[in-house]
């Protein structure tokens, strides 16, 4: 009885470290990596959906006003109010994104995200404020207004963005160097 008890003990020791190791293998585990995977890709997509949309303002508001004030080619390719009403929407999706994406980003995404949203507020409230204070002003020159409000409003929106997208490209290119976003994935960038 005596030589069965150690050979007894080594073989339910193996028998249960099978069982818990088949237990791991099928239940936990693989429960474990789905959730892991489900919230790297919401992370994924969440920084993602911060950077297209920081960088689509970026580029419609920087090529708009390069169309004004510097007489090139504007590759926004849309008319002043255009670029604005497109503009307020994605500010506006990125307003209502907000409390979705903070779970799931960084904390250097979220500081940039929550000084993008107090900075973009400020300056769409700010031209609430002042829109509509040319309703006295006669005709071409109200329309004259109303054009300069909305160059001071995308002017605003540009350097509220781009300090934005500085701050999002210093995280994915740590050396402080400057990248374009035309050359996101090229070669020389990488």
């Amino acid at each position: 009885m005596e030589s069965i008890a150690p050979e007894l003990v080594k073989w339910l020791s193996t028998m249960v470290s099978a069982g818990i190791g088949a237990w791991l293998s099928v239940r936990y585990l693989p429960l474990k990596a789905k959730k892991d995977e489900w919230y790297w890709e919401k992370q994924r997509k969440a920084e993602s959906f911060l950077l297209s949309a920081i960088g689509k303002i970026n580029f419609l508001t920087n090529h708009t006003l390069l169309d004004h004030y510097a007489d090139e080619y504007s590759m926004a390719g849309k008319c002043i109010t255009d670029v604005e009403k497109e503009v307020i929407t994605i500010i506006k999706k990125v307003h209502e994104q907000a409390g979705v994406m903070q779970p799931f980003i960084s904390n250097r995404h979220f500081q940039i995200l929550e000084r993008f949203l107090v900075d973009s507020k400020n300056v769409m409230d700010v031209a609430k404020e002042t829109w509509g204070l040319w309703d006295n002003t006669p005709g071409p020159e109200m329309a004259s207004e109303e054009y300069d409000h909305s160059l001071r409003t995308l002017s605003s929106i540009s350097n509220v963005s781009d300090i934005a997208l500085t701050e999002l490209q210093a995280i994915y290119r740590p050396s402080g160097k400057r990248v374009s976003l035309l050359n996101w994935g090229t070669k020389e960038n990488v």
